[in-house]
């Protein structure tokens, strides 16, 4: 049986949905990206990316997770992590974009 793809109005929308919200993040070392959970991310020009992680999701005691510095990405490719925060320190591409 064929899987049935969520729609917007779908209530019961999953990480396995399609992405549908998108936002230009501001690069912070201490503030959280809050405006909608992020299941992924894509830069405007080539280069790296330090972000940290979302921990325990959907325990209800969300902690914050490892912090990795992604090097060498490539500009247009969607890059599929659950992200809590996009840090300024490592991060070399001038935009880059949430995706949810």
């Amino acid at each position: 049986m064929a899987k049935q793809l969520a729609t917007q109005t779908d209530t019961t929308l999953g990480y396995e949905s399609p992405l549908f919200r998108a936002a230009t993040v501001t690069l912070s070392d201490s503030q959280d990206f809050t405006d909608f959970p992020v299941r992924g991310f894509m830069i405007a020009n080539d280069g790296s990316v330090s972000i940290q992680l979302v921990n325990n999701l959907g325990s209800g005691n969300e902690t914050e997770g490892d912090i990795i510095t992604l090097q060498n990405l490539k500009a247009g490719v969607i890059y599929p992590f659950l992200v809590k925060r996009f840090r300024s320190t490592g991060t070399t591409s001038p935009v880059v974009v949430a995706l949810g």
